[in-house]
């Protein structure tokens, strides 16, 4: 019965290790599914950084196109009134909340500025890319730091049909406030970089210095081109994230634990019980194996006494039947001699008919006679009467 139990006890062990599996299986699919969920949001929030930074050059991008369209500007800028310059620029700077708007001529000179009015007759950190401009497109991105701050800027060449005015540029500027903006809607840790230099970074945490900054730099090529210095460094701290996962992986595990736990001890008490129900079954089997033994005696030895009997009445049965026999031949003996007998006698009485018979038939005629002479009598006595 120890092997029994052994070998009943082996679905108990196998379900133990079945649930050991399932819980180092739920722990690696959890956290596969953990670090798809992470790779999942790191990859929208790297779309939402890109759609920040398109929308931005989407705004510079219209409002560029609306002043450089309109012709109060132009004629401002080719007569060279600074007054009205200004009365079509500032309003955008202070109403529309537009960071930088600044009028150039060609020789990369400040005419008007919309955030600074004082600010012109001179040269910025803008003169390097407006020679370039004069040279290559008329329309282009630009990355820069100006007064010290990171600029995301559209230059734009402004001409009449007869000759080239200077340039208007519209940008807005990658500072604190929008980088600390974008932070906190999407619980970020954001750095904008210039020529991998940090240049504005979000003040809501501190980037670990032991990450691979590479991994989680995103660039801007697609918006600002291949020679683009700008890229930013987007990371997520997923501590309390993780800590949640850990301590929901942890309610799972346990979960699973306990329910193993008690699938094993229940197992374990229906085999028990089965166990201690195959013992009565074997004692409650060994005794009506004994009862049947003893029955089994007992028939035998019935059996042997009726086989006795059935002998004992057999020979009877055949002295009987010798008996039967002899008396049956002893009879058809008596039978034989009756017959000899009866044939004898027979014939006797057969003579013994016919003599009769013979004596009757003369009786017979001699009664024809007498009644003949009575007849003769009666009429002789008749005649002799009359």
């Amino acid at each position: 019965m120890v092997n029994l139990r052994t070998k009943l006890l082996i679905p108990v062990l196998l379900t133990a290790l079945l649930a050991i599996a399932g819980i180092v299986y739920i722990t690696m699919s959890q956290y596969q599914l953990f670090q798809y969920q992470t790779e999942q949001r790191m990859g929208r929030n790297k779309q939402r950084l890109h759609l920040l930074i398109g929308n931005l050059q989407e705004k510079s991008h219209d409002l560029i196109e609306l002043l450089s369209n309109k012709w109060r500007l132009l004629d401002s800028l080719s007569a060279g009134n600074m007054d009205i310059l200004l009365n079509e620029i500032t309003p955008f700077h202070k109403n529309w909340q537009y960071d930088f708007i600044a009028v150039y001529d060609m020789e990369g000179t400040t005419i008007a500025r919309g955030d600074s009015p004082a600010h012109f007759g001179m040269s910025d950190g803008l003169y390097e890319y407006i020679m370039k401009a004069k040279k290559g497109k008329a329309r282009k991105s630009i990355v820069t730091l100006y007064d010290n701050k990171l600029l995301l800027l559209e230059l734009k060449g402004l001409e009449t049909s007869y000759r080239p005015l200077g340039f208007l540029a519209v940008g807005q500027y990658l500072d604190e406030k929008t980088v600390n903006t974008f932070v906190r809607l999407h619980q970020l840790y954001l750095a904008f970089e210039y020529k991998n230099a940090e240049v504005v970074y979000s003040n809501n945490s501190i980037l670990p210095a032991n990450i691979n900054r590479s991994q989680f730099r995103v660039e801007f090529i697609d918006e600002l081109g291949q020679d683009s210095p700008l890229s930013a460094i987007l990371w997520e701290d997923t501590s309390k994230i993780r800590s949640k996962f850990r301590n929901h992986l942890f309610i799972v595990i346990i979960a699973l634990v306990l329910a193993s736990c008690m699938v094993i001890y229940f197992s374990r008490r229906i085999i028990v019980n089965t166990v201690n129900a195959l013992d009565k079954a074997r004692a409650s089997a060994e005794r009506e194996l004994s009862e049947r033994k003893k029955a089994e005696e007992a028939l035998k030895q019935l059996n042997e006494e009726l086989e006795e009997r059935v002998q004992a009445r057999t020979q009877d049965l055949e002295d009987e039947i010798i008996e039967r026999k002899q008396a049956e031949e002893e009879l058809e003996k008596h039978r034989e001699h009756l017959e000899e007998l009866i044939k004898e006698r027979t014939a006797e009485l057969e003579e013994k008919n016919a003599e009769l018979e013979q004596m009757n038939e003369v009786f017979v005629g001699r009664e024809f006679r007498i009644k003949e002479l009575r007849d003769k009598v009666k009429e002789l006595e008749l005649k002799i009467e009359s």
